[in-house]
């Protein structure tokens, strides 16, 4: 729901890092994990992770 409000590719890479991550502890801990979907979630982690550094390096210096 907080992914319709934002409006920086940055802070909704971010968000969706943290959404991914507490689906990844979700279905981690479940009496029988689903692992399929752990697995996945880690993947799209490690792309948004990848994303958000690409982002953060192009992203011109604030003045201090």
């Amino acid at each position: 729901m907080l992914s319709y409000f934002v409006k920086d590719m940055l802070k909704l890479r971010i968000l969706t890092v943290v959404a991914a991550s507490c689906l990844i502890a979700y279905f981690d801990f479940q009496p029988e994990p689903m692992l399929t979907v752990v697995y996945w979630n880690s993947f799209f982690v490690a792309q948004n992770a990848f994303a958000i550094v690409r982002l953060v390096i192009k992203r011109p210096a604030m003045a201090a």
